[in-house]
């Protein structure tokens, strides 16, 4: 977020002669963030009761986070009551995609809809259909454990198993009756500190060759896959964005970590936790500039875009030009339409289309990365039913699978169609058990331009 709020003002651009400014907030608690956010929504330290909302002027213009769907529930109705927009990195509830109950409420990720949806889409595409779905207790697995009974409707498929687990539960009960059941597909939607207490059961108690069915939550935690005998519990699919780097991210990292250590060496005894304003942040360094970036990568991208879908609708409103904006229009929150603007132009813009648009998936197709037997892969679907198989260069370990030919053409531009292996629709269907055989073999060098 800084990053992306430093890049945006050090632009003569997107917001000429306007600079942005923020505060920022650790929302470590579901319930009990309150004082935050009745500050973000106040007007000089108080919040006057039926303000007419041509007179409300918060004290923000937009919110952005929290990350999950539990902590952004709790708030969203006092943010989105007098339609401050709040634009949300890390909540995939589809209850958040109610507009007549939070009416300002945009996020750059996909939600559960099509989370589930492609789950649903994987497990037909292999001819499952006794599974099991595991989940945590909490609004993202809850949302995403009734769509999945909602959408395998008339599919064939059978849950045959289905469990909300505290952070307290017997996991290893769960799977022994899992087991018992004859079950070999298990769906894990859940947050990663109960998804990786499931993982370590399986392992302790020597379930072996299922197959894993990981939700974006958790597919690219970095910590799973270092677990000692990982590799004997099965085949683990994992559901994710396409992953979309940040340029200059890297090095605004470590330049801003080498600063910050010079300014404590020299005043160390710096305790203040109240100047949040543009770069100063005394507690970040508790973390090394390889944590940040190592974290889950499919983080920064959806923060970046949520940093800048504000920012381009902030220049449609203030209707800026090349040269400046106009200072003398005040923005106000009951002007619903504004966010979406912002939205729209990171979709449609040219610049922003190549550095890669979170939300395009909804309009032609679709893209998550499968992992199997820890060789990512991923996919992006389009309409038609012909399939090609495309490996980028070996090292990233990676296979790419492009339905439809003309899709795969525009996505893959510069991969050599001939280089692609054509499997029909019947021989995905008559040998289902070849298609993982064919995907982990597929490690010919193709290079390609994403």
């Amino acid at each position: 977020m800084r990053f992306a709020v430093e890049e945006i003002n050090n632009s003569t651009t997107l917001l000429p002669n306007v600079s942005l400014g923020y505060e920022i907030f650790d929302h470590c608690s579901n319930t009990k963030n309150f004082p935050s956010v009745l500050s973000f929504i106040s007007n000089n330290g108080s919040i006057k009761p039926k303000e007419k909302l041509n007179n409300y002027r918060p004290k923000v213009i937009a919110l952005t986070g929290p990350y999950g769907s539990t902590p952004t529930i709790t708030i969203a109705p006092l943010i989105t009551m007098d339609l401050i927009p709040l634009v949300n990195y890390g909540a995939t509830s589809s209850v958040l995609s109610n507009t007549l109950q939070y009416p300002s409420f945009v996020r750059t990720i996909p939600s559960n809809k099509d989370l589930i949806e492609m789950i649903i889409h994987i497990i037909r595409w292999f001819g499952w259909n006794w599974v099991a779905f595991l989940g945590s207790q909490d609004d993202y697995s809850s949302d995403g454990l009734k769509l999945f009974n909602e959408y395998i409707s008339n599919t064939g498929i059978c849950l045959a198993y289905q469990e909300s687990l505290s952070l307290n539960a017997n996991y290893s009960l769960t799977l022994q009756k899992i087991d018992m059941l004859n079950i070999n597909v298990i769906v894990v939607f859940a947050v990663p500190q109960y998804a990786n207490k499931i993982i370590k059961a399986a392992i302790a108690n020597n379930i072996q060759d299922k197959v894993w069915i990981a939700s974006q939550a958790w597919a690219m935690n970095q910590q799973i896959p270092r677990e000692p005998g990982i590799g004997k519990i099965g085949t683990i699919i994992g559901i994710t964005e396409r992953l979309l780097s940040v340029p200059g991210f890297n090095e605004f990292v470590y330049k801003d970590r080498r600063t910050t250590d010079i300014i404590h060496n020299e005043v160390s005894d710096i305790q203040s936790t109240s100047k949040t304003c543009n770069q100063v942040c005394d507690y970040c360094t508790l973390l090394t500039p390889e944590e940040i970036i190592n974290e889950n990568p499919t983080f920064s991208f959806a923060i970046y875009a949520a940093i800048y879908t504000i920012a381009h609708a902030l220049h449609k409103v203030l209707q800026c030009d090349m040269n400046e904006c106009r200072k003398n229009i005040a923005v106000k929150p009951y002007m619903g339409s504004w966010m979406q603007a912002g939205v729209e132009q990171m979709i449609h813009n040219d610049t922003h289309r190549r550095r890669g648009d979170t939300r395009s998936h909804r309009e032609r197709w679709r893209q998550v990365t499968l992992c199997l037997k820890y060789v990512w892969v991923t996919v992006a679907m389009a309409s038609s039913s012909d399939k090609h198989y495309l490996t980028p260069d070996d090292t990233h370990h990676m296979c790419v699978i492009c339905l439809g030919e003309d899709h795969a053409r525009s996505v893959l531009e510069g991969a050599e169609c001939a280089d692609c292996e054509r499997i029909s629709e019947k021989s995905v269907t008559d040998s289902r058990a070849d298609l993982i055989i064919k995907l982990l073999r597929c490690l010919s060098k193709i290079s390609f331009v994403m």
